[in-house]
């Protein structure tokens, strides 16, 4: 359902008015909706129950490199064709889409070889915690060690 909403999108915005733009608005942020909501799940799926901070801290360090990368590449774009290649600011603007479009490509081609398969972490192996804490199986608590009195 997701890609239906984002081809239908994409369809719209290949139409090239403006008014049509009223309607690509709503289904592309439906689209975008889904996917954030689809995305902490594989997320929660994909990683070592031991290791789940961390990459959840590493997952919000990269979105938030991307709010700021994506408006400065769709700036660069726009400022590289419109203002210094003289073209008509739809045009430019367009090649700014594509520019995006192209990152999305790229993440799908890098992530399309990534199985969403749940993983038994334990068959897997044990994975080690990071330095100074030991790992505790999900669902339980850590104990502190007794001081020996």
């Amino acid at each position: 359902m997701c890609g239906a909403l984002w081809a239908l999108g994409l369809a719209l915005t290949l139409v090239g008015t403006r008014s049509v733009l009223w309607l690509v608005g709503p289904i592309t942020g439906a689209a975008l909706g889904a996917t954030w909501a689809a995305d902490r799940v594989l997320m929660l799926r994909l990683s070592p129950p031991e290791a789940l901070g961390e990459l959840y801290g590493v997952y919000g360090m990269v979105g938030r490199f991307s709010a700021v990368t994506g408006p400065l590449i769709w700036g660069a774009t726009t400022w590289l064709t419109v203002e210094k290649g003289h073209m008509p600011v739809l045009r430019g603007e367009a090649f700014a889409i594509i520019s995006l479009l192209a990152m999305v490509l790229l993440a799908f081609a890098i992530l399309r070889g990534v199985s969403d398969e749940p993983r038994d972490w334990h068959a897997l192996g044990e994975v080690t915690a990071p330095h100074g804490s030991s790992p505790t199986p999900l669902g339980q608590t850590p104990t502190l060690a007794s001081s020996g009195d």
